[in-house]
């Protein structure tokens, strides 16, 4: 008698997100890891929220102390980032409430046990769609606004002007250095007002699809992001997966994929007071401080080597599209999932 195979078992997770209408950071986050995870793992799949077969319930977001419920939750993986230091002594109470504290950088999990080196922490980070943003070669002939036929652009981006990205030292030392031939572009993802008279200044505002950002991306050759401190810092890893020559710090979550010698790297001089989300638990946060100088030399150094800060970049997408992906953190993301198996047991 053909005895018949049954599938194995898939392991279930029940996928929540506190940032659904957020389009931009942690709400995109959420929404490309839980696809990422049905996409590219094969013994993973999602279930509905009101389903209770599930091997573990993923709320992903801030310290919101009403979701978690007065007690534990043995069914809970708390997904969050924090991006300066230290942790809010606030959010340690509510992390104790989960069964595992999922973040996607060492950093933040450092962070964590700095705090409560008890708290069960698992750390796996983010990745780049290839598809989506692929390498946009800048020095092709046949292309549109291709470097040569236009000035040579910096990019930066910010969630608004305040000081953890560091936009407004960038539009500093743009303007003091006032290289020929040159511009800035500054995508921010809320509308600002920052008064300039410099005409090669360019500001983009709100909220853009990702068809938009790459191609906006496509005409600009070096991201300049002082970031005083990120969870993971997914917007300069998608600017290197186009070949933008990226100059950023390798610290806090950047630590996880900048390196000498794919990027330029700010070395950090100290710290200091940033504007963060913390403030509302009423703690000052402080975080790294790029040397601002070092950061408009290396400005200097890629107008005036634009060949060599295109190679590097080039060298960066092939990095990032080896290393990076959603489908390579998907199935990080699983190996760390697997062993624990499900609450139940």
């Amino acid at each position: 008698m053909k005895t018949e195979v049954q599938p194995a078992k898939k392991t279930r997770l029940l996928f929540g997100s506190l940032m659904q209408g957020d389009v931009s950071g942690y709400g995109k986050v959420g929404a490309l890891l839980a696809h990422s995870i049905e996409e590219y793992v094969d013994d993973f799949e999602l279930c509905g929220r009101f389903d209770t077969d599930h091997a573990w319930r993923i709320i992903i977001g801030v310290g919101y102390s009403w979701i978690l419920g007065p007690g534990f939750n043995r069914d809970l993986l708390w997904h969050t980032m924090t991006e300066c230091l230290p942790v809010s002594p606030a959010l340690i109470p509510l992390y104790r409430r989960a069964r595992y504290v999922w973040v996607p950088s060492q950093f933040v999990a450092d962070a964590i046990h700095e705090a409560d080196p008890h708290i069960p922490v698992l750390v796996s980070g983010y990745g780049v769609e290839p598809s989506k943003f692929p390498f946009i070669d800048r020095e092709q002939p046949e292309r549109p606004s291709r470097r040569g036929d236009r000035p040579y652009r910096f990019f930066v981006w910010t969630d608004g002007l305040p000081t953890r990205k560091g936009a407004v030292d960038v539009m500093k030392a743009f303007n003091r250095l006032s290289l020929p031939d040159c511009e800035l572009v500054v995508k921010t993802s809320q509308d600002v007002e920052y008064k300039t008279d410099n005409p090669n200044i360019h500001f983009f505002q709100g909220s853009l699809s990702w068809y938009e950002l790459v191609q906006l991306m496509g005409v600009c050759d070096t991201m300049v992001y002082p970031s005083r401190g990120e969870g993971f810092g997914l917007m300069p890893l998608e600017a290197m997966a186009t070949g933008m020559c990226v100059i950023a710090p390798k610290a806090s979550g950047m630590a996880e994929f900048v390196r000498e010698d794919v990027n330029l790297v700010l070395p950090i001089v100290g710290t200091e007071r940033v504007m963060t989300s913390s403030a509302s638990y009423e703690i000052d946060q402080y975080g790294h401080v790029p040397d601002l100088d070092v950061m408009a030399d290396m400005m200097v150094w890629c107008h005036a080597n634009q060949h060599d800060a295109y190679e590097l970049g080039k060298k960066s997408s092939a990095y990032v599209h080896e290393e990076w992906t959603w489908e390579r953190a998907a199935h990080r993301a699983a190996d760390l999932l697997r062993p624990l198996g499900s609450w139940k047991d």
